[in-house]
């Protein structure tokens, strides 16, 4: 006869556990996704089990990637005409939708002082809107903006002054992360 350790309380809690989430049925499976977000549990047999949180990592990470930033336009150290677009084509939303805008987050740095302006079109209609309150940024200051843009909405900036745009960048960022 061969002595084996008596099953701890977890022990079987995990037996009992893994047959449940086995089992395949559809209430089960439910419980298992609220769950899965808090538990880790191992299976190195390839079950159900392990093919399912293959799955949730697969779907986390296209998550993670949803709510990553984009970069829309990026310039660094270069000299740019005052009053004119920065960049050259419109900067449009990707992920922007009727019902959920976007935000353009946008850091600016020039070497030099003057005031910073967003061109919004929308359809045939351009707004030019200043930044920082219509004042002068500071040159060699980093500044960073947020604007809400919509679906069927394009962006460009442009700066009252000839100056070299020491870092200039605009991210689109999902409305539901901020």
């Amino acid at each position: 006869m061969c002595n084996q350790a008596p099953k701890t309380y977890w022990d079987n809690f995990v037996e009992k556990l893994r047959k449940e989430l086995t089992s395949g049925d559809p209430k089960t499976k439910k419980l298992l996704t609220e769950l899965l977000l808090s538990i880790v549990l191992k299976d190195s047999g390839g079950s159900e089990l392990s093919n399912y949180v293959k799955n949730l990592d697969i779907a986390l990470s296209a998550l993670r990637d949803f709510f990553r930033p984009l970069i829309k336009g990026s310039i660094f150290n270069q000299s740019i005409t005052a009053n004119t677009n920065i960049f050259s084509s419109d900067l449009t939303p990707s992920l922007a939708t009727t019902s959920n805008p976007v935000y353009f987050r946008i850091f600016a740095c020039f070497n030099a002082s003057g005031v910073l302006s967003v061109v919004k079109t929308k359809g045939t209609t351009t707004v030019t809107m200043q930044l920082n309150g219509g004042n002068a940024l500071t040159a060699n200051a980093l500044y960073a903006f947020d604007i809400v843009v919509e679906a069927g909405e394009s962006v460009n900036l442009q700066y009252s002054v000839n100056a070299t745009a020491l870092e200039l960048k605009v991210e689109e960022i999902a409305s539901t992360v901020v």
